[in-house]
């Protein structure tokens, strides 16, 4: 009788071990995913006007600052396309993403993309393919064990993002398609200060794009100084929600 008392005690022991382990991780796990990648309660509104005419504005003024990088822009994807890039990526994109690309699939190619596919200083506008071939879920190099569970603890968090405007370096704009519109699921990363600027709509990140053209803070001759940084982020925040 008092072996299977103590046999009880061990099993309910170890039970009990293993939940408060499986707890503890969730909660690390959780606080881990909060410092890397915040979650915003987003305050700015989208913008009023229709993406649509927002992207043809865009490439009004595209046009006129960078007329090299206007001609390589890529010719849109059908619906059908980006249906078949769904499938094919097992990813469900939102309305406005579709739109985008509808409207282009990306600048340039790979090899020259930050130099001559540049829609804004410094980002390339990625071709949707090569954009979802670059998601962390569709290029999962053979690692270790060891490696896997570094990567979850430091790089976990962009498993899902899916890159539009890339700096060559990972850093640029995302889009996180387990989020919805409204709740910045379109958001500028700068890991190495971890600076996000999360907006609410596509609509918001482009309108942002041509307030700097407009304000000729962007600019494609490597002659941004400190006050045309400072003016970017002014007109960033007014746009979306700024988090350091």
């Amino acid at each position: 009788m008092k072996l299977k008392i103590v046999k009880y005690c061990i099993i309910i022991l170890l039970a009990s071990g293993i939940l408060i382990i499986y707890l503890s991780g969730k909660y690390i796990l959780k606080a881990k995913n909060e410092c890397f990648y915040p979650t915003i309660v987003n305050s700015v509104p989208p913008a009023s006007n229709d993406l649509e005419n927002i992207l043809l504005d865009f490439g009004t003024i595209l046009k006129e600052k960078n007329e090299t990088a206007y001609n390589l822009l890529n010719q849109g994807l059908t619906t059908d396309d980006i249906h078949q890039l769904e499938v094919e990526y097992n990813v469900k994109l939102p309305k406005e993403i579709k739109t985008l690309y509808m409207w282009h699939n990306g600048c340039g190619e790979f090899k020259n993309g930050i130099t001559l596919g540049a829609i804004i200083p410094g980002h390339w506008f990625v071709p949707l393919e090569q954009a979802l071939e670059l998601n962390p879920k569709s290029n999962q190099p053979n690692t270790t064990f060891v490696q896997k569970i570094f990567h979850e603890c430091f790089a976990g968090h962009r498993k899902e993002w899916i890159v539009l405007l890339d700096d060559g370096c990972g850093d640029g704009y995302f889009y996180d398609p387990t989020q919805t519109s409204g709740s910045g699921y379109v958001f500028y990363h700068f890991a190495e200060i971890g600076h996000y600027v999360f907006f609410p709509s596509l609509k918001n990140m482009f309108q942002a794009f041509i307030e700097c053209y407009q304000k000729d803070v962007s600019k494609f001759d490597n002659n941004m100084d400190i006050e045309d940084y400072e003016a970017e982020k002014k007109i960033m925040s007014k746009y979306g929600v700024s988090v350091n």
